[in-house]
């Protein structure tokens, strides 16, 4: 593989790993809404669905960040690694 085709790999996957992160903070943000509108009404009934608890989108949320993270270490070294393969052929 080109190291052009790496870093676009490691890009797109990047960039997968930073939407998700988006959506699962609008994810959180709703829950916490719904939370805090049930709470002020008052009006919680046992037949109603469980919804996913903000913990576990917290969780979702935490590991995305963790991917994110080493993509962008991966994508450095990746770069470096292009950088020196670029010298050693100019030599």
């Amino acid at each position: 593989m080109e190291p052009q085709e790496r870093s676009q790999l490691v890009t797109r996957l990047l960039e997968e790993a930073t939407r998700m992160q988006a959506m699962l903070e609008q994810a959180m943000a709703a829950k916490e809404r719904e939370a805090a509108q049930i709470e002020a009404s008052g009006h919680i009934t046992d037949d109603e669905p469980t919804p996913t608890p903000v913990s576990t989108l917290e969780e979702q949320y935490d590991a995305w960040e963790k991917i994110a993270r080493a993509l962008s270490d991966i994508q450095t070294e990746l770069n470096r690694i292009a950088q020196a393969e670029q010298q050693s052929m100019q030599r």
